[in-house]
Order: structure tokens, then sequence, then C-alpha cells
């Protein structure tokens, strides 16, 4: 019986140490969770943007605050639609819009994740595709 009153706060006192490092394994798992499905929002989005701009080459001339105002509606709503806000600067089309050449849509988006905040800040992700112009 002397056994059983030296061990029995020991269960205890393990559990409490390892419970924060079972947590942070947690939240890792569902913030990494989180910045994959962000990231294929953005590849969606980014692949939308770049198949209207290879359909419609005429929204390189569209020019208000921002040029490609079309295209960056595309992939704008694209991306609302899983619920992420890209703003009309987070968009970069670039090598439009000559019949036959590639144009690149890249779109990028800032998130906060737990852990990884704690020590490097916000966390940039990006997704870009590449389509030929065609008409």
């Amino acid at each position: 019986m002397n056994k059983w009153k030296k061990t029995h706060g020991q269960a205890i006192l393990e559990f409490v140490l390892v419970l924060p490092i079972i947590l942070l394994i947690i939240m890792g798992t569902f913030d990494l969770a989180r910045a994959f499905s962000i990231k294929i929002v953005l590849l969606n989005a980014a692949r939308e943007g770049a198949n209207y701009l290879s359909n419609h080459k005429d929204d390189e001339t569209n020019c208000g605050s921002y040029c490609y105002m079309e295209t960056i509606d595309v992939v704008q709503n694209e991306a609302s639609s899983s619920g992420i806000n890209i703003a009309p600067g987070d968009v970069t089309i670039s090598g439009c819009c000559a019949v036959g050449e590639p144009v690149k849509v890249s779109v990028n988006h800032q998130i906060n994740i737990t852990i990884y905040s704690l020590f490097y800040g916000p966390l940039q992700i990006s997704g870009s595709e590449w389509m030929v112009v065609l008409k």
C-alpha cells in the first residue's frame, strides 16, 4: 500500500506535462490543414483568372485604377466563393497578351497561423497558373 501512495500523483503530473505538447500538435495539424485548403483556393482562383484572360485578351486594355479589372474580378469571385477575400493588389498578371504566348496569373494571400505567427509573423501563401492566350 505504501507503493501506491508514492506513485498516485505521478500519472496526473505526467498528464499535465504532456497535455500542452499534445494540444500544440493538434492546433498545428488544424492550422496546416487550413493553410493547404487556402493554397488550393488560391490555385483555383489563379486558374480561373488565367483561363478567363487566355480567352479575353482585350481585358489588357481595360484600365481604371487597375488594369485587367475583369480578370481580377473573376479571381476575386472564385476565391470569395470559398470564403477568401483577395484584394486587387494581390493579383499579379504577367506575359499578356499575344496570341499563342503564355499568360501567368498569380494570387497572394496572407494568413495568421497560430504557432507559426508566434515566431515568424503572418504566413504568405500564393498560387499561380500559366495558360496560353487563344484569341
